[in-house]
């Protein structure tokens, strides 16, 4: 596969997987990462150390799967009515990994409405892309807000 393929493919795969979050298609979002993902989004900062101060997300794929189940339960009063969001990506950059993993950064805005109100979360995006079963799956997703030194009322699915 050429550098300009595997530049759409990742970007593609990128693109969908924002699509099926802001459709809310959160089972097949959350089969998007491997048996043994992590998904991050570090506190006030780029980097952190999650026992000492405090992750906005950090989650395996257990983790991911609770919160799918958490957001999709009836009592959800977060999610009642569902709150809308779309992800606006640009500067997506892929990169070769270990293994044959791409790494990929992209910047990105999820734009999140729910109830007459509406906030960004601008940031960068990275994502640990592997093959499994020729497919892109996400090894390791780590999300840096700009604003992750502020207070959040909620947290969607990034």
């Amino acid at each position: 596969m050429s550098r300009e393929s595997l530049q759409h493919d990742v970007e593609q795969f990128l693109f969908h997987e924002a699509e099926l979050i802001d459709h809310r298609r959160l089972d097949e979002w959350a089969d998007l990462f491997t048996d043994d993902a992590l998904y991050s989004a570090p506190n006030a900062g780029e980097e952190g150390d999650p026992l000492h101060e405090g992750f906005i997300i950090y989650e395996d794929r257990r983790g991911i799967t609770e919160r799918v189940r958490r957001l999709q339960h009836p009592a959800a009063l977060t999610q009642v009515p569902p709150p809308r969001t779309r992800h606006m990506i640009a500067n997506v950059v892929a990169r070769d990994g270990d293994n044959g993993d791409r790494v990929v950064t992209s910047n990105q805005v999820v734009y999140f409405a729910r109830q007459g109100r509406e906030v960004q979360y601008p940031g960068s995006w990275e994502h640990v892309l592997t093959r499994v079963e020729d497919q892109w799956r996400i090894k390791r997703k780590k999300i840096v807000l700009l604003t992750n030194d502020r207070a959040m009322s909620q947290v969607p699915v990034l």
